[in-house]
């Protein structure tokens, strides 16, 4: 089971960097995931039940907190989402399942800022991919660590680029100075995070496990 949503990026390139989500239950152990994207750029709708469309990011096992909910942990890869494209994600919570809303429509947005959008999305039945929840709204737990920058290329320096001198600049034979491009610095980037913050402010949930609530 599990839940699919969209990651909608805006005008500018984001890359995911983690995700956090929500077993239903098992609170103080570790369960196993499965974290998924879309292999191209889109909404899950078209591909929502076809595994060969999907690609595996992280298998894995997470802590269940009752007070922030879980985490994937940062992923081996940032997923990189180019300004104006749409990013499917799933996330498949194995035997212990994971909560959802089950309100609204698998189109609204659930989270939006100035860099992206979250859809509520879909939620699935047991077992990866399955069909047993189709267009039911899921709109889970969930929440979205990104950087605003888009990662750096193998090699890329990450610290301050090299100054170089310019008192004797070096001339070509033209005589003109040799210009240096100055590498890009990818340690200034903005991570942020936009969704789900703490469990005990969760609005509904599905109620599989039980529910929690003060009177």
């Amino acid at each position: 089971g599990g839940n699919m949503f969209d990651v909608i990026a805006k005008t500018r390139t984001i890359s995911v960097t983690s995700i956090g989500f929500l077993f239903n239950g098992g609170f103080g152990d570790s369960h196993g995931f499965r974290l998924y994207k879309r292999k191209a750029y889109g909404s899950y709708e078209p591909v929502q039940f076809d595994p060969a469309e999907w690609e595996l990011l992280i298998n894995a096992t997470a802590l269940s907190t009752v007070e922030s909910g879980s985490n994937t942990g940062t992923l081996p890869t940032p997923v990189e989402v180019a300004g104006g494209k749409t990013q499917a994600f799933y996330i498949d919570g194995g035997d212990r399942g994971l909560v959802s809303r089950w309100s609204g429509s698998i189109n609204d947005i659930m989270f939006e800022n100035e860099d992206l959008e979250i859809t509520r999305g879909s939620a699935v039945y047991h077992g990866a991919f399955s069909a047993g929840y189709e267009g039911v709204p899921g709109g889970g737990f969930v929440s979205v660590q990104y950087n605003t920058c888009p990662p750096p290329p193998p090699g890329a320096p990450t610290a301050s680029p090299i100054v170089y001198p310019t008192i004797f600049p070096i001339s070509h034979p033209t005589g003109s100075p040799m210009t240096t491009e100055s590498p890009t610095d990818y340690s200034n980037c903005d991570s942020l995070s936009l969704g789900d913050s703490s469990y005990r402010n969760y609005p509904e949930n599905s109620g599989e496990g039980g529910n929690m609530f003060d009177v």
